[in-house]
């Protein structure tokens, strides 16, 4: 299994366990700088394990890892959706409300936190991204003779 899907998976397993975990602390700061952190970390690894020639390799390594992080992330924020969608106090909205604003309050119940993960993820693979091309040997630029 090639670095970057072994270190994606691994890193989205553990960034998923810390999103649940952060449930109880204060899931509106923990979850982008979680996300974050498993990006820079994935990045790193993946460069460092596949020994990029260049920056630009390392870059795309990192991405690809990030993304796979990412992807397995996004899971929380459906769970957060579905939790939302569930909870009492938009149920308790939702019987006072005309027809046709029940359909967007139960949207933007759903869009919102899904609209946050793909934010999240999109970090995720910016940072795991950054972390490759900082990771992986620069190539030397020739002085230039004066």
């Amino acid at each position: 299994m090639k670095p970057r899907i072994k270190n994606g998976l691994a890193a989205g397993s553990a960034g998923l366990v810390l999103l649940f975990c952060s449930l109880s602390i204060n899931p509106t700061l923990c979850a982008p700088l979680i996300s974050l952190a498993a990006g820079a970390a994935v990045g790193l690894f993946t460069a460092k394990e596949e020994n990029s020639a260049s920056k630009g390799n390392g870059a795309r390594a990192g991405a690809a890892a990030g993304s796979i992080a990412g992807a397995l992330m996004i899971i929380y924020y459906v769970v957060v959706a579905i939790r939302i969608v569930g909870s009492t106090q938009l149920a308790e909205a939702l019987q006072s409300s005309e027809p046709s604003q029940r359909i967007l309050v139960i949207g933007g119940a759903l869009l919102v936190p899904l609209a946050f993960g793909i934010a999240s993820t999109v970090g995720t693979v910016l940072t795991g991204a950054l972390a490759g091309y900082l990771r992986a040997p620069g190539q030397t630029m020739p002085s230039k003779a004066a």
